[in-house]
């Protein structure tokens, strides 16, 4: 491992960024799944409703 006291502080500057970075691009797109399957799913119950409803 690599003594974090003799790196400059650029690279220790840019460790961080790529880390936070990895960090909400993974989080963001774990929201946007979430979000994609939460609508998808109400979307179908709503059409199975409204198609059951229909049929008379």
């Amino acid at each position: 491992m690599v003594d974090a006291s003799t790196l400059p502080h650029s690279t220790i500057r840019t460790r961080i960024a790529l880390v936070y970075g990895g960090v909400f691009l993974v989080l963001g797109t774990a929201l946007l799944a979430t979000v994609n399957v939460a609508s998808r799913a109400g979307t179908d119950s709503e059409a199975r409703a409204i198609a059951s409803s229909a049929v008379v």
